[in-house]
């Protein structure tokens, strides 16, 4: 037990207090409180590990820690790593610069975002942010404009306070905590091809400056070369992950043509945010989500026209996800420029 300004802190290895003292409530809840920034921090450390969550257990942490989120939640991961400088900090080095950070970020956002802070496995610091009010999707281009230009004051205060300079990368919105694993996921993969631009651009700068004029004209086109297969290879990389999504989504689709499908309902399934996952099917395929399942529902629809005469027009709706017979020909007359009874008559003799 480490007692810091009068205050008890808890070290599990010099456990000395009496345990009547321990059984205390009194000395449990002060304990609680005094510990409760580590707490919170080693919270958001295990939840950026997994994608796996015991929501009724983290549901009574958060309340327990009095953390600013919900389940469910919009929100968006912050990532800084420190870059250059920052030397005169000592032996603190770290956990000074860590409070110091964090309370710049605090600073520049508090009227509007609410944060949670934790420092990963690699030494950067993260935080996960959300809006402070709920944002209505009209609104939600301006909160982006906001948190943009956040970041840009957080590296210049860094710079300015701090005397170093930092990297700061902002992960795509998703759903709190489903989603967490995989935006911290996406904001770590976008900070090392950074990294990776970042050191050629220094090579090539280095080349500018030695070496006779062939040879550095010879290592800058090859310097060059390499920088484009680093790019190429993260666009490989990145339209690999997004085929993969869009096909989980239509295999998904295609599975389940009696439900409801919903956007929000895909998004949950591959850990996206709906608008994000909404203009990533559209880029990928050129078609919109909701037109891919309103098509391929009434592709279905008029297969199970034509193979049992005997079914009735609103038990194909069901099949198809329509509880409303009516607004399924209509749907249906859209697609085809017929009701279903007149596509039946037509091509069912045929």
């Amino acid at each position: 037990m480490i007692v810091d300004d009068g205050k008890l802190m808890f070290d599990p290895f010099t456990l000395t207090v009496p345990w009547e003292h321990i059984a205390s409530s009194e000395w449990t809840k002060q304990l609680l409180m005094n510990n409760i920034p580590m707490f919170r921090s080693e919270l958001l450390k295990r939840l950026l590990a997994s994608h796996i969550q015991d929501i009724p257990v983290l549901e009574d942490e958060l309340t327990l820690y009095g953390i600013p989120f919900e389940i469910g939640d919009d929100c968006t991961v912050l990532v800084i790593r420190l870059d250059e400088g920052f030397r005169d900090y000592g032996s603190l080095h770290d956990s000074v610069l860590e409070f110091s950070i964090e309370n710049i970020v605090k600073e520049i956002v508090q009227n509007d975002f609410r944060i949670w802070c934790t420092k990963d496995d690699y030494g950067y610091i993260v935080f996960l942010v959300k809006a402070r009010w709920e944002v209505p999707e009209a609104s939600r281009e301006d909160y982006e404009k906001l948190l943009e230009s956040a970041t840009d004051q957080m590296q210049i205060l860094i710079k300015t306070y701090l005397k170093g300079k930092v990297s700061v990368i902002r992960s795509p919105w998703g759903r709190f905590p489903n989603q967490l694993f995989f935006m911290y996921k996406n904001a770590l993969t976008t900070l090392q091809q950074k990294a990776d631009y970042i050191g050629i651009e220094l090579i090539i700068d280095e080349l500018s400056r030695h070496g006779d004029s062939t040879k550095r004209m010879m290592l800058k086109k090859w310097v060059i070369r390499a920088m484009q297969y680093l790019k190429d290879d993260a666009t490989v990389v990145n339209k690999g992950t997004w085929s993969n999504i869009v096909g989980q989504v239509q295999s998904y689709i295609r599975s389940n043509l009696s439900e409801d499908i919903s956007l929000q309902s895909l998004s949950e399934r591959v850990y996206l945010h709906p608008v994000y996952l909404s203009k990533l099917y559209k880029v990928e395929t050129g078609e919109g989500l909701s037109d891919y399942i309103s098509n391929i529902k009434m592709e279905h629809a008029s297969e199970l026209l034509l193979s049992d005469r005997d079914l009735k027009i609103y038990e194909v709706a069901i099949m198809v996800g329509f509880q409303n017979s009516s607004y399924f020909s209509r749907v249906f007359k859209n697609r085809f420029g017929m009701t279903p009874l007149e596509f039946r008559k037509i091509f069912y003799l045929r």
